[in-house]
């Protein structure tokens, strides 16, 4: 997952290095035709929870995350965009240094509608990630001292994601995006991996 969002984060650099203002993207010929691309880094905020396991002593989780990550999509045509994401997302809980870390990625696809410089867009995502938990019920972080009551889990999941979403074109090149997705995981990994929504905000090149 790391090695995903590495390669997704040098072709964004790659993208905003030589996206200029003067760029201008041939009209496509057909209604597939290739029609340039956009790619940006986003940052992201949500709520996430998951069902009671065994083996969290009748706890369940559920928390603020945050993270980052990015996004490349080619565009086919006027409506339709085919792409890959990733991101890491990480939620502190327990309110003593126990925590949830979720990384994931996958290709996606996207139906965008123009509208003057504001662009909608709606779509999913299919892939997977890795999930990491720590979880202390007795004592905390901020000591040395063995922890009798602690669980450390790790899985791998599949997941899908559904979003929808908006960009408004800052200039010809440069967008502001605003998203939002639903993590949905799926697999013999998906017990206790976080889900929820998350709402995601940040910059995109285009060419």
């Amino acid at each position: 997952m790391k090695k995903l969002i590495s390669i997704i984060s040098i072709i964004v650099l790659s993208i905003s290095m030589f996206a200029q203002d003067s760029v201008q993207v041939s009209k496509p010929k057909s209604k597939l035709a290739f029609n340039g691309y956009i790619g940006g880094m986003m940052l992201h905020l949500g709520y996430v929870y998951h069902t009671e396991l065994p083996e969290l002593g009748g706890h369940t989780v559920s928390a603020l995350t945050k993270g980052i990550g990015g996004t490349i999509k080619i565009k086919f045509g006027n409506h339709l965009r085919v792409g890959t994401e990733g991101y890491v997302s990480t939620a502190n809980i327990l309110k003593n240094g126990s925590y949830v870390q979720s990384g994931w990625g996958g290709l996606l696809i996207d139906t965008p509608f123009k509208f003057d410089r504001w662009l909608v867009f709606l779509g999913a995502t299919i892939g997977g990630g890795s999930f990491k938990a720590v979880y202390m019920f007795e004592g905390n972080t901020d000591d040395w001292k063995p922890e009798e009551r602690a669980v450390y889990r790790k899985s791998s999941y599949g997941m899908v994601a559904p979003f929808f979403g908006v960009e408004y074109s800052l200039t010809k090149v440069i967008s502001l995006i605003i998203k939002c997705d639903y993590m949905i995981p799926y697999g013999s990994g998906r017990y206790g991996v976080p889900a929820g929504p998350r709402a995601y905000i940040g910059i995109g090149f285009s060419r």
